[in-house]
Formats: structure tokens, C-alpha cells, sequence
């Protein structure tokens, strides 16, 4: 088919058309026609254009009630769905504070036990070695 007739067919016009197609979002070969060279869309090229470019939606003859309803239906869905999202955000948050409390609560701790430690070796290495010999003499 011929430009004219897929723009139809998208409900485009013709010049978007021939933009797409040197875009190369649509495929069309170059074929004699009775003005001169023009377009030759194949007929699947332009159902699959359907698919891969966004084409607005065309409301036409259409109830308004119907389509707010519609509309609001699809928003109210939307608001739940991320509603459930944000929950299961704020539990896994929750959970990941609580994980690093306790991770900081044990490296407390960790560092209260090694600084005793480190005050033993400290008064330990303050006494000479000859009054650590001496003394475990006089308790034998």
C-alpha cells in the first residue's frame, strides 16, 4: 500500500508517514508508480507500526461518563497498586533499619570487649619483665 493509505490505516497523515519511514520506524521499499518513484508499506509493516510507535488514542463517539468512569477505574487501580508498592517498600526499610541497629549494637559491644582487652595487654606491657619473673617466683 502506498503512504496515503497507511496513514490512513494510523490515523496519521501522510507526511507523518513518510517522516516515520526515514526514521525507519516504518519499512517501505521504493517501487514505480504513475507520478514517479513512491512508497510501498506492506500490510504487516503497518499493523506492526501500530504496535511499535505510540499513537495517541482517538476517542470518538464515546459516552463521557463511560470514559471517566473508565478512567477513574484505571487510576483508582493504579493508586492501589502503588499503595501496595510503597508498603512493601516501607517493610523492607523497616526491616533493613532493624538489621543495622542490631549490626551496630554487636559492633558495640565488639569494641567494648576489644578495648578491655587492649587495657589488659596495655597494663600487662607496663609491668618490666623482670617483676613479672620475680613475682611468679614468690607465688611459687
Amino acid at each position: 500500500m502506498d503512504a496515503k493509505e497507511a496513514a490512513k490505516r494510523l490515523g496519521v497523515s501522510r507526511n507523518t508517514v513518510l517522516r516515520w519511514i526515514r526514521e525507519g520506524k516504518i519499512f517501505a521499499t521504493v517501487k514505480n508508480g504513475p507520478y514517479g518513484e513512491q512508497y510501498d508499506i506492506p500490510e504487516e509493516e503497518v499493523e506492526a507500526a501500530k504496535e511499535r510507535v505510540n499513537l495517541p488514542v482517538i476517542v470518538q463517539n464515546m459516552d463521557i461518563t463511560k470514559f471517566k468512569e473508565a478512567v477513574e477505574q484505571s487510576v483508582k487501580g493504579e493508586i492501589s497498586s502503588l499503595r501496595k508498592e510503597l508498603e512493601e517498600v516501607k517493610e523492607l526499610l523497616r526491616r533493613e533499619q532493624e538489621a543495622r541497629e542490631r549490626a551496630e549494637r554487636e559492633l558495640a559491644e565488639r569494641d567494648l570487649l576489644f578495648a578491655e582487652l587492649l587495657k589488659e595487654i596495655q597494663e600487662e606491657l607496663k609491668t618490666p619483665w623482670w617483676e613479672k619473673i620475680f613475682k611468679k617466683r614468690k607465688e611459687e
